[in-house]
């Protein structure tokens, strides 16, 4: 839309600036999202974009809600503003970005989002333009972001541009309708304009478009047959469509001949005129075509039996991606194929070979990695690799190798099929690893074939898992390889491994025929057995041509191949093109495709390709199934949940490619709701099929009660290993239609709860106890007991007693019950029948007790025993630790000890009826509690007496296998005696330090380790300062006592100053030194040197140098210093120093 029906204040801005020069710099445009000058125009925080008009450009490029700020006086023109609620506003003016939108009461949200689409959509609308391209008068134009195209509408005919430049022009101008043996000219038409829709009326013909986000789409209404002079029915049904092309695109017929490709003069495409739809008015789809010559497309569609008015409607787009090689001549898009997801981001990658790419060598090839994003693929490539070599054609051949390392990265497989390594022409292959930043700049695998001319490298792919190990492998091709036979051709394949591919071959095949070409394509072919191993395809064009399939094992591929395919005519060249085609049909079975370039039908040479299923062997199907969500039973078709909320989903991961990894996906709607894709979950982590397929389960929850539902599942395959298919067909349930309910879920009102389960019952003379709990699934809010033959219904207790008498018996049966509703009892019972114990005989000696057992720990023991078989005993007398319990019902007791401590005890059944007896014997056990342990501390950094950078991490850690570790903490000191409190993983900050670190269990026992001592320092620099006292022996001195000094020196690695400075209120001394090692952080002769006075006398020498061989700790350390009486001394080695300090301090210091 224009500037002037969008924000017509902005209108009178800019007519009010006129030209001027402003920098950069000068401009004052802080809260611009997009500032503009002269020749310039730059995006907040981003790169300055050069344009002869950048206002413009400036407001293409704004999106909506942003603010483009323009230099005062600098702009005349309005620019056309394409993009919805954009602020335009001069240098030095207030934030005129609009508030947020504030509704007034009473107006809902969604109108507002509505009338926020309503503007979205408008910027697609066709409106009146002066401005047009120089061979174009005023006209309507229409511009497409999301193509980012232009068109122009004119009485004859329309004009494509890109949307802000004329790079290159496409034109379509309609000159001839009718029946297509009697075509005529087309009428003027009568223009008319709506919205986002053009007419052109022409009779019973109107030609439309309509301009939107999915493209330009261009229509034609035929509301009656054209006239015509034909005779006959059959020269009455094709109706053809004459467009003459203009501009100075290049028009192509794609490969399906189902869509024009509209190319520039340097080969790239910049335009798709396709998705060809024609259907009569019933909705019938008619047989519509392209024709194309060099200056006409020609719509053919077949009209026979249709009922008018007739729609014909293709669509022109933009191609969603395009590059190419900026080189003359290097053959950019030679090989192509989907790369994986070589850096991990979940979006696929393509690799692009350029064999003949010259930067060095002549023909050495390149080849280009683009990595795909939320918004499709890169325009520039993100990865390159070169042949290095003349003539190496590097990139002939390129193809994802899988994930070769198993490291969940796609990797990548480049053929050179000409490099040259001790036999010419022998070829090379080579393997890029993928990674988390991409692909390894080098190769990490290559191999060759040793041979003459056998181009080796010539196809490449990956092989998949031939050998079920869980590792992608490849294939290579060598098409003219000779064994035996002229050019027959090798294939060879390459296991993966966690280190990558073997270096040497675990298989090769050869055609054994002069000339087959054998390995001139090769791919993986999938499973097409369904054994759970990927197998091979490999073609061998020559003559009739032949592909061969060779299957997967757990030792590899068969020596033999298992298929064979060949063409049926002869130079049909069969096999020249070879790839698994997926699993085209959803049996599970991978399907292969073959090529045969000059197969001959009608006309000669035209070429076929055949698409051959793989069902041949009895492999696993994936079982699609509904069970119950404890998965403990399945779900009768039609059947009911055992839940109101869930169930589950189950299948057999597998995949048509063999060992792989899988997740499951499922979309579940209630009935009546039709599958769109959206609300669908997945598992939360992959699984590895192994070669058996892995049984997959999954809860589906948070459903509705008393609802009916139909669910469909899918598996998904591991981008890495599996980059060109990524999921499998959608399934149902076996029994039903996808729009059929599969399940319902139960209501609460007549919900059939779950069996009742564990039952259990104990037992006196004079009584039975049971006690039960719910079924898994939904509550249950009530039982129906029946206890010796009397119901008690709709009780909510899960427990029930009796009484009886000695030996007496007691039988119970319980159902579950659902009160809501009618009531509904549960389909299964639980039911016990029990007899009470028999009375005790008077004076009856009770069984020895049996089973007596402890349980210790540091600070108790617990015993338990059991009694005798026989006759109940009644009680125990038991002596714990020497002091006697008597009559205790108990069959258990414990006593406090403390570590290392010992409990005894003994234990007599007591029969308490009559007279009382005890047993004739008893059990009896001592015990020692264990000793206490406390935690093992580690502290693997810092080790004694280190020196270690700025950065080091501190790593301690302790163990404790008896009582666990509770806590670990550590504690550094540092040289000034400051402490603080450190975890393991921390950087200290340059130092002198001591490290303790205390742990305690979970039984609060203590440990503290040893006091580390170490260094941190900082190799860029910093100083390190001492202090002390020493006795001066030296002339012209002061009178006595000792004198108290400090030093300061600097150190960074080869260079370090310092100086000594002693203060006495007595002695005036000042020495002032060079450092000549360095300080501290040295080994052995931490030192530093130099010269000076003493009562500004004398010329003395002295040198300051650390011991304890040069490793210092934290607090005081020892040091010397030296001083001599001139400043030879210092030359002789043996020269003693006449005084020496006792102690000091040294400290470390960031600078």
């Amino acid at each position: 839309m224009g500037i002037r029906t969008v924000i017509t204040t902005t209108v009178l801005l800019l007519a009010l600036i006129t030209i001027s020069t402003t920098t950069a710099a000068a401009l004052s445009c802080d809260y611009g999202d997009i500032c503009v000058n002269e020749t310039d125009w730059w995006r907040d925080g981003g790169a300055l974009n050069v344009s002869t008009t950048p206002i413009q450009v400036a407001a293409d490029n704004a999106t909506a809600g942003e603010t483009i700020c323009a230099p005062e006086e600098s702009y005349s023109e309005n620019p056309d503003i394409e993009t919805s609620h954009l602020t335009l506003a001069g240098e030095g003016a207030a934030d005129t970005k609009a508030p947020q939108t504030e509704l007034p009461e009473g107006v809902p949200t969604d109108w507002w989002t509505s009338v926020q689409e309503d503007i979205r959509k408008s910027e697609y609308d066709v409106t009146w333009q002066e401005t047009q391209p120089p061979d174009i008068n005023a006209a309507y134009q229409a511009p497409n972001r999301a193509h980012n195209l232009r068109t122009y509408f004119t009485p004859d005919n329309i004009r494509i541009t890109p949307r802000t430049s004329t790079d290159w022009v496409f034109g379509l101008s309609l000159v001839g309708y009718g029946f297509a043996d009697d075509v005529r000219p087309v009428s003027e038409a009568e223009m008319s304009v709506l919205g986002n829709r053009v007419e052109y009326q022409r009779g019973c013909l109107t030609e439309w478009y309509e301009n939107s986000e999915d493209g330009l789409e261009q229509g034609f209404t035929i509301d009656a047959p054209p006239e015509s002079e034909s005779q006959g029915p059959e020269q009455e049904s094709w109706i053809a469509i004459k467009m003459d092309i203009l501009g100075d695109l290049d028009a192509n017929m794609n490969s399906a001949s189902d869509a024009v490709e509209l190319t520039t003069t340097g080969g790239v495409g910049v335009l798709y005129y396709g998705k060809l739809h024609a259907f009569d008015a019933t909705g019938r789809e008619l047989d519509a075509r392209f024709a194309l010559s060099e200056s006409e497309i020609e719509i053919l569609v077949n009209t026979s039996g249709a009922a008018y008015p007739i729609t014909i409607d293709p669509l022109a787009q933009s191609p969603a991606w395009t590059a190419e090689g900026n080189q003359d001549g290097a053959r950019f898009g030679v090989s192509v194929a989907s790369a994986g997801d070589v850096n991990g981001d979940g979006y696929s990658d393509v690799i692009v070979g350029a064999y003949r790419y010259d930067n060095g060598q002549n023909d050495e090839g390149r080849a280009y990695v683009y990595h795909g994003s939320a918004t499709g693929l890169s325009t520039s490539f993100a990865w390159t690799a070169e042949g290095n070599q003349d003539g190496a054609n590097f990139g002939a051949s390129v193809a994802s190798a899988g994930d070769v390392n198993g490291d969940g990265y796609s990797d990548v497989i480049v053929g050179a099929r000409y490099y040259d390594n001790g036999e010419n022409m022998e070829g090379r292959a080579y393997v890029y690893h993928g990674s988390a930043t991409g692909l390894s700049t080098s190769s990490a695998w290559t191999a060759e074939s040793n041979q003459d001319y056998a181009n080796f490298g010539y196809s490449v792919a990956s092989a998949g898992d031939v050998n079920g190990d869980g590792y992608s492998d490849v294939i290579v091709g060598a098409w003219l390889y000779d064994n035996g036979e002229t050019d027959e051709g090798r294939a060879y394949v390459y296991h993966g491994s966690a280190a990558g591919l073997s270096t040497s071959s675990a298989w090769t095949a050869e055609s054994n025929q002069d000339y087959a070409l054998f390995g001139c394509s090769v791919a993986s072919a999938g499973d097409v057995n369904g054994d759970g191993y990927s197998d091979v395809i490999v073609g061998a064009h020559f003559f009739f041509g032949r592909a061969y399939v060779y299957h997967g094992s757990a030792t590899g591929l068969s020596t033999s191949s298992a298929w064979t395919a060949e063409s049926k005519t002869t130079d049909g060249h069969c096999g020249w093109s070879v790839a698994s085609a997926g699993d085209v049909n959803g049996d599970g079975y991978s399907d292969v495709i073959v090529g045969a370039i000059y197969h001959s039908h009608d006309p000669s040479d035209d070429g076929r390709v055949f698409v051959y299923h793989g069902n041949g062997g009895s492999g696993l199907s994936l079982i699609p199934a509904q069970r119950k969500s404890d998965n403990s039973a399945p779900i009768a078709h039609l059947g009911r949940s055992d839940s109101m909320h869930e169930f589950r989903l189950t299948a057999l991961g597998r995949t048509p490619y063999g060992r792989s990894k899988v997740k499951l996906e499922w979309e579940v709607k209630p009935l009546g709701t039709p599958f769109d894709g959206t609300g669908t979950q997945k598992s939360a982590s992959w699984t590895d099929t192994g070669t058996a397929g892995a049984n997959l389960n999954e809860l589906v929850s948070s459903l509705t009660e008393d609802t009916c539902y139909h669910w469909r599942m899918r598996l998904l395959y591991h981008p890495a290993s599996m980059p060109l298919q990524q999921h499998s067909r959608w399934l149902s349930s076996p029994w039903n239609g996808p729009e059929e309910t599969d399940l319902r879920t139960p209501s609460q009102a007549n919900y059939i709860p779950p069996d009742p389960i564990n039952l259990a019952h104990t037992t006196g003379e004079f009584w039975v106890n049971y006690t039960w709990s719910a079924g898994s699934g939904n509550v249950t809010d009530r039982y129906n007991v029946s206890l010796n033959g009397t119901w008690n219904n709709e009780t909510a207790n899960t427990f029930v007693n009796t009484s009886v008498g000695p030996s007496g018996w007691a039988n119970i049966t319980v159902f579950a019950f659902n009160a809501s509703g009618t009531g509904t009892l549960s389909e299964g019972s639980v039911s016990d029948n029990v007899q009470a114990p028999a009375a005790p005989e008077q004076n009856y000696i009770p069984p020895d007790p049996t089973n007596l057992q402890n349980v210790t720990s540091n600070y108790w023991v617990n015993y338990t025993w059991s009694p005798g078989s026989g006759n109940v005993t009644d009680s125990y007398n038991v002596s714990l630790n020497g002091t006697w319990t008597n009559g205790t019902t108990d069959t258990f007791m414990n006593t406090p000890v403390g570590p290392s401590g010992w409990a005894n005890i003994t234990v007599f059944a007591y029969n308490a009826s009559g007279t009382g007896t005890l047993s004739e014997g008893s059990v009896s056990d001592e015990v020692q509690a264990p000793a206490v342990t406390p935690p093992v501390i580690v502290i693997t950094t810092p080790e004694s007496n280190g020196i270690y950078t700025v950065g080091m991490k501190l790593n301690f850690s302790a163990t404790d296998d008896e009582n666990g570790v509770a806590s670990i903490a550590g504690n550094l000191t540092n040289s000034s005696g400051v402490s603080q409190d450190v975890d393991s993983g921390d950087e200290p900050d340059v130092g002198v330090y001591t490290l303790v670190v205390t742990a305690t269990d979970n039984a609060g026992n203590t440990n503290e380790s040893d006091p580390v001592f170490f260094v941190v320092y900082d190799p860029a620099g910093g100083r390190a300062t001492g202090k002390g006292w020493f006795y001066p022996d030296v002339e012209s001195t002061h009178p006595g006592g000792k004198a108290d000094f400090k030093f300061t020196t600097s150190y960074k690695k080869d260079v370090s100053t310092g100086k000594l400075d002693f203060k006495d209120k007595d002695a005036d001394i000042k020495l002032k030194g060079k450092s000549i090692d360095w300080l501290v952080i040295s080994s052995v002769s931490a030192q530093f040197q130099g010269t000076g006075t003493i009562n500004g006398e004398g010329l003395y020498t002295f040198r300051v140098q650390a011991k304890d061989n040069g490793k210092p700790g934290a607090g005081n350390d020892h040091f010397d210093i030296m001083i001599w009486n001139g400043i030879d001394t210092m030359a002789d080695p043996d020269y003693k120093a006449k005084n020496t300090i006792a102690d000091g301090d040294i400290k470390v210091h960031a600078k």
